[in-house]
């Protein structure tokens, strides 16, 4: 389904009429930032919150969730990749979110794909798995060119809500200049004119290259918005500007990479 397209309300659906037959519901997500959004969604449309697990959790928050996956009771997990080691004793649906989404292999130690095992375990337990994405992998593109799994497509927004725009810039005609095209110059002169902001997403070590090319630009008209964010593998840094003074404040990111 489209991004957007209300797949998140779909599993939570499937998920009810599940918990009506007393029955087991795993909902795997690929990072732990994630999992918040997710629980509130679950809690707004269920009326309760379902259980959490991935590495930050306690060892004895970790046992309650294993114990109660080795009983027979009904409940919904909302979990990480290690999610799908857990104990089910009832497990009726599993369902894999961004299911393209590298996080879901561990290549470290011992290497596996969640979704893969995902799909084996349903198979022991003779349940359902939905592998949800806006962009397939191409391993589930073959699977269901092949008829080994059903395809159904959700092509509309949710609520009616609009696509943003999205302009692709032929680098061929129009040339960047130190790094950054005329276009996309322009557009970002604009929206900041309306007191707006801007998120500047580039690959990699890119982002180095970038801002020493375009520190003159950068500095003259992206500070006027006071902050800079710079993404630097697991750091962040972010510098205040105020009048002659500079404060720098470091922010390391947590289990960013999970």
């Amino acid at each position: 389904g489209v991004t957007g397209s209300g797949k998140t309300e779909l599993y939570i659906n499937i998920s009810k009429q599940i918990l009506k037959e007393d029955k087991q519901v795993l909902i795997m997500v690929p990072e732990i930032n994630l999992i918040p959004q997710t629980l509130d969604r679950f809690r707004k449309y269920l009326g309760f919150e379902p259980m959490q697990y991935h590495s930050n959790l306690t060892p004895i928050q970790k046992y309650r969730v294993w114990k109660e996956c080795s009983s027979h009771n009904k409940l919904i997990i909302v979990g990480t990749r290690s999610s799908i080691f857990l104990p089910f004793n009832n497990l009726s649906l599993i369902v894999v979110d961004e299911e393209h989404d590298s996080s879901y292999k561990q290549n470290e130690s011992f290497r596996y794909n969640a979704r893969d095992i995902g799909i084996l375990r349903a198979k022991h337990f003779k349940c359902p798995v939905i592998l949800g994405s806006a962009t397939p992998s191409f391993e589930t593109i073959h699977n269901i060119s092949s008829n080994k799994y059903k395809e159904y497509r959700l092509t509309k927004r949710f609520h009616k809500s609009k696509s943003p725009l999205i302009t692709i810039i032929d680098c061929s005609i129009d040339q960047p200049i130190e790094g950054i095209t005329r276009t996309l110059q322009n557009k970002m002169s604009d929206v900041l004119k309306r007191k707006k902001k801007i998120i500047l997403m580039l690959h990699g070590g890119k982002l180095t290259e970038f801002h020493r090319q375009n520190k003159r630009y950068v500095e003259s008209v992206l500070i006027k918005a006071n902050l800079i964010l710079s993404y630097f593998h697991e750091k962040i840094k972010i510098i205040f500007k105020k009048g002659n003074y500079q404060n720098k404040f470091h922010c390391f990111l947590l289990n960013l990479l999970k």
